[in-house]
């Protein structure tokens, strides 16, 4: 009877495959989704619109200007093409250009119009032209375009590379 029982039950289990409905029947229908889960937090503030370049050096020609003495005044400039400077962006936005005067073990960043440098920034559509009495081709710059229609604060410092870094979430 033992072995009459293990012959039935070996031939069961053989003739079962998956997928095969067993004694509980066929798979119901899908039930009803489920109620929608609580608004997750707000993820923190973006850049949207507001483009910055990655830290690059320009190359500075040396150029002079004839005064009206008949000396002349000699200055270093660079042009920088950048397409996403539009008509929009010249005449409502604002393009700032920053400057790594630091060293390699210590990063100080500073508005290239504002420091002690004495550069000279032209923003034109299409590109930006640097000037200054020095040869500035080893010195780390970026730029940063922010369009017109970019509600800003009043309480950030444009002059100030961190204030701006951490108000537009710019990333080094």
């Amino acid at each position: 009877m033992l072995l009459g029982l293990v012959v039935a039950a070996s031939v069961f289990a053989i003739s079962c495959q998956k997928g095969d409905a067993g004694p509980a029947g066929p798979a119901g229908a899908n039930g009803a989704n489920g109620a929608t889960g609580p608004a997750g937090p707000a993820g923190p503030a973006g850049t949207a619109n507001i483009y910055y370049s990655k830290w690059f050096n320009a190359t500075a020609k040396k150029d002079s200007t004839k005064n009206t003495d008949g000396t002349y005044s000699y200055y270093y400039d660079a042009s920088i093409t950048e397409a996403l400077i539009t008509d929009s962006i010249v005449n409502r936005g604002m393009v700032k250009v920053y400057a790594n005067v630091g060293s390699t073990s210590q990063t100080v960043v500073e508005d290239v119009e504002s420091s002690s440098l004495g550069f000279e920034v032209a923003v034109t559509k299409g590109g930006i032209v640097l000037f200054a009495g020095f040869n500035f081709s080893t010195l780390p710059l970026r730029y940063v375009i922010i369009p017109g229609g970019t509600p800003a604060s009043n309480s950030v410092d444009w002059k100030n590379y961190a204030k701006v870094q951490e108000y537009l979430h710019i990333q080094n």
